[in-house]
């Protein structure tokens, strides 16, 4: 039987994403003690891959990754107050698989050649490129 050229479908994928969540409220006071309401500020982050979302005083938003920096603004509440969150990505990994179905209908060429289009595209996989196996990577990361 002759190997068909084109593998039906292409991988499916699993992954995992480690976040860091941090909390910063500011208070901003004045000469007394007492808190400043309305006061303005400008917060400004530079090298943000790892940032995923935050939220000021909350409202929230996703970052977009082609912006290597951002800057906000916002105004102090009535207590003098505002708070901001964000949620980091610290650890992302994607791996790829087949399912048993396509799997069952592929011929053994055709595995090998969605392995190796798997691997120049530098998709990690498991052995056999089943889901389980790609599962199993992921457990480790």
């Amino acid at each position: 039987m002759k190997a068909r050229e084109q593998i039906a479908a292409e991988p499916h994928s699993v992954n995992t994403n480690s976040n860091y969540r941090q909390k910063i409220r500011f208070t901003k006071m004045d000469d007394d003690g007492r808190p400043v309401a309305g006061a303005k500020f400008s917060i400004e982050a530079k090298d943000i891959d790892t940032l995923y979302y935050y939220k000021l005083n909350d409202n929230g938003s996703n970052t977009d990754d082609e912006i290597p920096d951002f800057t906000v603004e916002t105004t102090t509440d009535s207590n003098g107050q505002f708070t901001i969150r964000y949620t980091y990505h610290i650890q992302s990994e994607t791996f790829y698989f087949y399912t048993d179905t396509e799997l069952k209908g592929m011929t053994a060429a055709e595995k090998a050649k969605a392995e190796r289009d798997m691997d120049e595209a530098g998709q990690r996989h498991g052995a056999g490129m089943t889901q389980s196996a790609a599962e199993q990577l992921m457990e480790k990361v």
